[in-house]
């Protein structure tokens, strides 16, 4: 038996025991706090079960806290020949599924089988401010998923398209839900895509703008700090292997409680290698579907701005959370980072107001059905099952 086949006949066999098992549930935590917690109890235990892993951690500079950090655990095969990486938490309030998904790869996944040629390095919690927080952004209003490059010409990208709809996607003045333009944001937005074009407005609105410190999708004027800690050491890790994968968790966009394959544009055979390890899964190409967007600064890219002379497969795990596939979905859901923003920087009309931005938010992100939680998590368990054997028996 090919050893490919053997591989997924195994781990065919855990997901089945998998799907079933309530503990499920328990990976994903109820803080910041709780999910570093767990994570540096499950990695501490790891160095000792494998004494040549390596556990690191960056503190995150902040005016506000003192206690922020990226976490990473390295765990080395017994052969450098191919590296992955999984990563949560880019976009902060994401990083509550990330992760419980990372904690269930680590029991369910790591194998001595899997460690004979795969080395193992997991990053949690990138953006421990939104994490803790709960935004999509760091402390300085940076989305880390437009700011990472090794370029500084990143940082002086234009978006002539977000020019066009800057006013409209960033409202200068306290949250008020009982207002005009609040109670008619449908027909709002709807007049707006009709003016510029539905394809445009999703381009220029979500991928990332260079101009507007405190608009949406702000990808900095510079590096984030853990965005330079971490392009430090991952050169320095990635240097001994041939192939990487690299996969980042997110949540919220597409369809609730589905599994999207969200990659940006690459050469023609990077591409190739990507569709023979993800065959048989659809994978939305931001250039191939009107439905789907680029973007720039991607932290999947940056990973490949250190893996030029490799073999790599970039990835970004996106489980859907309000069906913001859909226009009223997406127009929904632009409605809720609207609102969030506008509140962080401008206020609130009323306390209520707060809470309920607040409540929509989170749930845009980090949905309290368990349901959702166990379909996300069954969702990762079936990919991994396919994709792990696929990438450890690869030609190189």
């Amino acid at each position: 038996m090919k050893l490919c086949t053997l591989l997924s006949v195994i781990l065919l066999m855990n997901l089945s025991l998998l799907a079933q098992s309530p503990d499920l549930l328990d990976y994903y935590p109820n803080s910041y706090q709780q999910a570093r917690e767990k994570f540096l109890s499950r990695a501490n235990q790891i160095t000792k079960e494998h004494p040549r892993s390596r556990l690191f951690s960056f503190k995150v500079s902040s005016q506000v806290d003192n206690n922020l950090y990226v976490d990473l655990l390295y765990i080395p095969a017994q052969k450098a020949e191919r590296l992955l990486i999984l990563s949560s938490g880019i976009h902060g309030v994401e990083g509550f599924t990330g992760s419980a998904i990372q904690l269930m790869f680590l029991d369910h996944f790591l194998s001595d089988s899997l460690l004979n040629n795969v080395s193992i390095l997991l990053i949690h919690s990138i953006n421990p401010y939104g994490y803790k927080y709960l935004r999509r952004v760091s402390e300085n209003n940076v989305d880390l998923n437009r700011n990472s490059s090794l370029y500084d010409s990143l940082y002086k990208t234009p978006n002539p398209g977000y020019d066009k709809i800057y006013s409209f996607v960033n409202p200068r003045y306290p949250v008020n839900l009982c207002s005009a333009g609040n109670k008619f944001f449908l027909l709002r937005s709807l007049n707006m895509a009709r003016k510029v074009g539905i394809a445009n407005f999703r381009q220029g609105l979500l991928q990332g703008q260079y101009k507007y410190p405190k608009g949406l999708y702000f990808g900095g004027f510079d590096q984030e700090p853990q965005i330079d800690s971490l392009a430090k050491f991952l050169i320095q890790i990635s240097q001994p292997y041939k192939f990487i994968m690299e996969i980042d968790l997110h949540t919220g966009y597409g369809k609730k409680g589905h599994l999207h394959l969200f990659p940006n544009p690459v050469p023609g055979p990077t591409r190739r290698l990507v569709e023979s390890i993800y065959h048989g899964y659809e994978i939305n190409w931001g250039d191939t579907t009107k439905k789907f967007y680029t973007t720039t600064g991607d932290f999947i890219d940056f990973m490949g701005q250190m893996a030029q002379d490799k073999m790599y497969v970039p990835m970004t795990f996106e489980f859907g959370t309000v069906n913001s596939h859909t226009t009223l979905g997406g127009i929904k859901a632009l409605h809720i980072m609207i609102l969030e923003n506008q509140g962080h920087f401008y206020g609130y009309k009323h306390e209520r107001d707060k809470k309920k931005v607040t409540e929509k938010f989170l749930e845009m992100y980090y949905p309290g059905s368990k349901k959702w939680r166990l379909k996300v998590m069954n969702a990762a368990i079936d990919m991994f099952n396919h994709i792990l054997p696929r990438f450890q028996s690869y030609p190189i």
